[in-house]
């Protein structure tokens, strides 16, 4: 059997997952982001799920289950207009400007 991967769960602020992706997110969102997922079956309440476009699966499909389970931000590099997939409790609430980004933390 396998070992499970674990859980990932990294803390961030609003502020620095912003400033990391040069992105743009809703107003009102508030407090910090702990955890970031691709898959909305390792996401857990408060964390940034990152909805990605595969070969066999796309992760748009899944933003009102991540907004569900309690995704805090749901991230998209895709704009999408006239309702579709980035209308209410699925839509999208935090775009990136770049898609490709790190975050570091070191202890002191």
């Amino acid at each position: 059997m396998a070992t499970p991967i674990p859980i990932n769960q990294c803390e961030f602020t609003l502020a620095e997952v912003v400033e990391a992706t040069g992105g743009t997110r809703d107003a009102g969102l508030a407090g910090n982001i702990v955890g970031v997922s691709i898959d909305t079956r390792s996401l857990k309440a408060g964390a940034l799920f990152v909805a990605l476009r595969g070969a066999a699966s796309d992760g748009h499909d899944y933003l009102a289950q991540a907004a569900a389970l309690g995704a805090r931000l749901r991230a998209s590099s895709m704009t999408w207009r006239n309702g579709g997939r980035n209308a209410g409790q699925g839509r999208c609430n935090f775009r990136p400007e770049r898609v490709t980004f790190g975050f570091t933390r070191t202890s002191s």
